[in-house]
């Protein structure tokens, strides 16, 4: 009895910390996605600095939480 309400609550504790992770990374993976469909417009305006510190950016703040 006792491992299945230890079991239970470590179910919902680990749903919710995946949730969080995948909120927190999700601007990279969108960021990451658009830079690969522009690559040819950011290339032809040699803006790859700024896309690159953007990037870094987003990064860290993932990182930090």
């Amino acid at each position: 009895m006792l491992y299945r309400i230890i079991a239970k609550r470590y179910l919902n504790i680990s749903r919710q910390l995946r949730r969080m992770e995948s909120t927190s990374r999700s601007p990279i993976f969108s960021g990451f996605g658009e830079l690969l469909e522009g690559i040819v417009t950011i290339r032809a305006f040699s803006a790859e600095n700024r896309f690159m510190e953007e990037f870094h950016k987003k990064n860290d703040i993932a990182i930090k939480v």
